[in-house]
């Protein structure tokens, strides 16, 4: 079969909005090069869906291991999302390379060199996106990582001000015992409350305490986000806290960077359609 040719006509047949790019007039080439851009938004999302979920889980078997309540149902429904996510994302990739062998080489090869990818970490950012599942995904996995780096920055907070000794001496009283379970195994902690300048706040210690015999503390800089504070007991608890919020804050970063360049591509592409039309209007003059 001879190698089919067309004139590129520099935009899809949308007017550009789906991102991808119009290879020309043949039908099979066009509808080749939107199969190779969905099969690597499917790889995306499958394989972006398995790194999150090994992340999440790791973190979380730490962070909040016992939880319960409507923390508990989140973290599960996010486990299960994600977990789903990564089947159909990689299940569709493969079909979707299927069915791009099934056509024609040299339709292959022609849409293959017709077609323009994003690079695979700016995938979760650039606009127009070219496939909309995996824009949607990147999306809120950006924001989710966002989310889980602010959570946790009051225990780091509470760790360098631990270890800097700022923050004022506070009594806790020990009410009953709890479990703190993790992969490494089940460690008892103390419920109670933490009386602050007059105030009660319930608090838990990473040990064992007598309970109904006050105790004299280390009051957090930052009581947190949620209605319990967790206690930092030693410099140990502090050392780890803070290299945790420093891999948080990483990641949190580098997800606020990629939603800001997200945001400047859209408004850019927004800001294009109104410069043509101006434009027009000005020759029309």
């Amino acid at each position: 079969m001879a190698p089919m040719s067309w004139t590129s006509s520099g935009g899809s047949s949308d007017g550009g909005k789906s991102g991808v790019p119009d290879t020309g007039t043949h039908p099979e080439v066009d509808a080749t090069v939107w199969l190779l851009h969905r099969r690597r938004g499917w790889g995306w999302t499958g394989g972006g869906s398995l790194l999150a979920l090994v992340v999440f889980t790791v973190i979380g078997s730490h962070l909040w291991a016992n939880a319960s309540g409507a923390l508990g149902a989140i973290s599960g429904l996010v486990v299960l999302v994600l977990l789903a996510l990564t089947v159909v994302g990689l299940v569709m990739a493969v079909v979707d390379t299927v069915r791009l062998h099934r056509r024609d080489r040299a339709v292959r090869d022609q849409a293959r060199m017709g077609t323009s990818h994003y690079p695979l970490v700016a995938h979760a950012y650039r606009y127009p996106p070219r496939h909309h599942v995996s824009a949607w995904f990147s999306r809120l996995l950006l924001l989710g990582c966002l989310v889980l780096a602010i959570c946790y920055l009051p225990d780091q907070v509470n760790g360098v001000a631990y270890l800097a000794g700022a923050g004022p001496t506070a009594t806790f009283f020990p009410t009953s015992y709890g479990q703190d379970c993790g992969r490494g195994g089940c460690d008892t902690i103390t419920k109670g409350t933490l009386v602050v300048g007059g105030r009660g706040i319930p608090a838990s210690w990473p040990g064992t305490a007598s309970l109904g015999l006050p105790m004299t503390v280390r009051a957090p800089v930052w009581d947190g986000w949620s209605g319990t504070v967790s206690l930092t007991g030693d410099t140990a608890n502090a050392i780890i806290a803070i290299i945790v919020g420093l891999f948080l804050d990483a990641i949190g970063v580098l997800a606020g960077l990629a939603l800001i360049k997200m945001t400047q591509h859209w408004l850019k592409r927004r800001r294009e359609p109104a410069l043509s039309d101006g434009g027009r209007l000005t020759a029309a003059r």
